[in-house]
């Protein structure tokens, strides 16, 4: 029991610091506009993947259009895709359709309480949409999006500002829908989820309270809370934006998006076990991150730059190399240097 207690309060006090490798170029409206992010990979060139962010708000009267944000690696923006209120965004591949293999995207709209579909036209690397009309969910203030894979099936959680939470099947029949298969309710306000598709596990950050453990399939009533905020814990309120970083062979990490203190806490892939927390701070012409809301993690090779992967994390007070401040950004952090300190706290924590 001792030699548990002071381990915690090493993981605790041994919080480390990366620099961002680079960034993506700033929200083209000011305030609070940017929020959750998603990545596809390009399987055939992966140097030539894709970054994915919703655009939420423009804070402008006149209205301005909102729509999905789409980067290359360098952060560089490509594409606008104008539409909808979008707040959560995620990606799964290997949906059957039409005799083809294509990635789903899907998307939450805050604003319409809907959900839309697209996915990746393989020939010119475009988002395009599939849904005719966004899918209503029945929630009030619906917030929080994630995407699970089982076999051939596909789901996507939508979860409210209210703590409801839903869960659909997608559809590809005349036309792309889907269909309600569970329904189950939070005490309070979450937004951050997502399904670790190999162990069929969903994690929800209520906001807070803590993280929750359900199973992902939809005839399951098991649920776990497994982190608290607590004095022995990393996180603060609000928790927002969860990942997984994805080692192979159920290996890897669940990261959390501790936005009370602008911090992110990593745990073992199955979230039982706290292994190390840290922050986004200035690195040459880059600076840190404040106050995150999505996030997102890949274990890919994209190529020289990021052979194990990086790590993608929204911030909420983007400014320049002067200290001037610029529109809301995201920050992309190479993996390698997360693993290096990792692996540091694990020797120290023996």
């Amino acid at each position: 029991m001792v030699d548990s207690i002071w381990q915690s309060f090493l993981l605790i006090f041994s919080m480390f610091y990366v620099g961002a490798t680079t960034e993506t170029e700033p929200s083209p409206y000011p305030g609070d506009s940017v929020d959750d992010i998603a990545v596809w990979v390009n399987a055939e060139n992966p140097s030539r993947s894709l970054i994915l962010a919703t655009l939420k708000n423009n804070n402008q009267t006149p209205s301005k259009p909102l729509g999905i944000l789409v980067y290359d690696l360098q952060g560089k923006q490509i594409q606008f895709l104008q539409g909808g209120s979008p707040n959560n965004i995620d990606i799964r591949y290997g949906y059957d359709h039409d005799g083809q293999q294509i990635p789903i995207i899907a998307v939450s709209h805050w604003q319409h309480n809907d959900v839309s579909l697209l996915t990746i036209d393989p020939n010119n690397l475009k988002l395009v949409q599939l849904t005719i009309e966004n899918i209503d969910t029945g929630l009030l203030k619906a917030r929080g999006l994630c995407l699970y894979k089982n076999n051939n099936q596909f789901y996507y959680f939508v979860i409210s500002n209210l703590g409801e939470v839903r869960q659909f099947r997608i559809h590809s029949d005349a036309q792309w829908s889907a269909s309600q298969v569970r329904q189950f309710s939070l005490g309070s306000s979450a937004e951050g989820c997502v399904v670790d598709d190999f162990y069929n596990k969903l994690y929800i950050a209520e906001e807070s309270v803590g993280i929750w453990r359900y199973d992902a399939d939809p005839k399951s009533k098991t649920v776990e809370k497994i982190i608290d905020l607590n004095w022995l814990s990393a996180l603060k309120a609000d928790l927002e934006g969860l990942a997984i970083y994805d080692s192979g062979d159920g290996k890897g990490y669940l990261i959390v998006s501790s936005q009370g203190n602008s911090r992110f806490v990593i745990y073992d892939r199955l979230g039982d076990k706290h292994l190390g927390t840290f922050g986004i701070e200035p690195a040459g012409d880059i600076d840190g991150t404040s106050k995150t809301d999505g996030i997102d993690a890949s274990s890919v090779n994209y190529g020289s730059r990021f052979p194990s992967g990086f790590f993608i994390a929204h911030d909420d007070a983007n400014e320049s190399p002067e200290g001037v401040p610029r529109h809301q950004n995201f920050k992309i952090v190479d993996w390698r240097v997360i693993q290096q300190q990792l692996d540091k706290i694990k020797i120290a924590t023996r």
